[in-house]
């Protein structure tokens, strides 16, 4: 199946809610809870590695709104193209 951009989008803002959620989940229980040396340790790697992995979505998704806005451009472009081809064939 190939994807549009726009469920492309879709899908890196849905992963990018996931992380985030996740790691409020993660800040909750550092504050919160009492965890050994070795637990708290896990959970400062784990918001690190998310915290990269949402660094890449954000980058990427930024892209791909790039990519949608040039698309939109070409479409609109084309669109015109065609009404002023439209009234020029049409006035004559």
């Amino acid at each position: 199946m190939v994807q549009t951009i726009v469920t492309q989008i879709e899908d890196l803002e849905t992963k990018i809610r996931d992380c985030d959620s996740r790691l409020q989940t993660i800040d909750d229980t550092i504050r919160l809870k009492e965890l050994t040396e070795e637990e708290r340790q896990n959970l400062h790697e784990e918001e690190k590695q998310i915290k990269k992995k949402l660094s890449t979505y954000e980058g990427d998704l930024k892209d791909l709104r790039k990519e949608n806005r040039r698309t939109m451009l070409v479409s609109v472009c084309l669109v015109g193209m065609l009404y002023l081809l439209y009234t020029w064939l049409w006035e004559t």
